[in-house]
Order: structure tokens, then C-alpha cells, then sequence
């Protein structure tokens, strides 16, 4: 939600959501991630994770419907406003020509099993040729 101060109010409107509705995976690498949550965005439904851009998706696909799960921790679901600035994260997903990753899946992970595994930047990266 952006909102802006104006003389005697607060006016604020919704950001556009930024939802993937159709993505041409043979224009993407499959990837997998790790780092820290750099912001969380619930308005856009995005996050930033180690720089990267991470968005949404609710794709169809083969007659299937390939949409976000969100995790916590111990692989139970969880909403998108439980992620926190600094949480450390997986993500899998897609990571489209334009720079953002269209994820399959987010999900908590303890950041003391993986504190070894990043980089100076926080990320651990995997990429796959589609």
C-alpha cells in the first residue's frame, strides 16, 4: 500500500498486484535460492530476497495449476505477512529473462544449518537450463 500526506489527510491506494499468470518456461532457467529476506512487499505480493526480485505465481501448465506455496520452518503453510525482514529463505522457482524469480515454492529455513552455505551477499544460487 502506497500512501501520501496530503494537507489535512492520508490518502492510500493499493499497489498493483504482480501476481505471474502466464510465464513461457522455455524463456526461463529453473532456479534455487537462499539468503536473506531483504523487504517483503504483501501489497505487490513480492519479496526481495539477497537482491533478487521474487514474485508470485499462479501459472497453468499441462493442464495443472502451478501456484506459490508458501512454508514455514517445518513445511506447513504460512501467509505472506509472516515473513520477515531478515528471515533467512529458500526459494524455488523460475528465474524470467526481465530479472525476477517467479517462485514455486518460499519457505523459512533455519539459519544456522545454512549460515554456511551463503555468500558475502547472502545467496546461494543453483541455476538450471530449461
Amino acid at each position: 500500500m502506497t500512501c501520501l500526506l496530503g494537507l489535512n489527510s492520508l490518502i492510500c491506494a493499493e499497489e498493483p498486484s504482480t501476481i505471474i499468470y502466464e510465464l513461457d518456461f522455455n524463456d526461463c532457467d529453473s532456479v534455487k535460492l537462499q539468503g536473506a529476506v531483504m523487504s517483503v512487499n504483501p501489497g505487490n505480493k513480492t519479496v526481495t530476497v539477497a537482491e533478487k526480485e521474487i514474485r508470485l505465481m499462479d501459472v497453468a501448465s499441462n493442464g495443472q495449476r502451478l501456484k506459490t506455496v508458501l512454508m514455514n520452518i517445518d513445511g506447513r503453510p504460512e501467509k505472506m505477512e509472516s515473513f520477515k525482514v531478515g528471515q533467512v529463505v529458500q526459494v524455488e522457482g523460475f528465474e524470467h529473462p526481465d530479472g525476477f524469480v517467479a517462485a514455486s515454492k518460499i519457505q523459512k529455513i533455519n539459519a544456522l544449518q545454512e549460515a554456511g552455505k551463503a555468500s558475502k551477499r547472502g545467496l546461494q544460487q543453483t541455476k538450471t537450463k530449461r
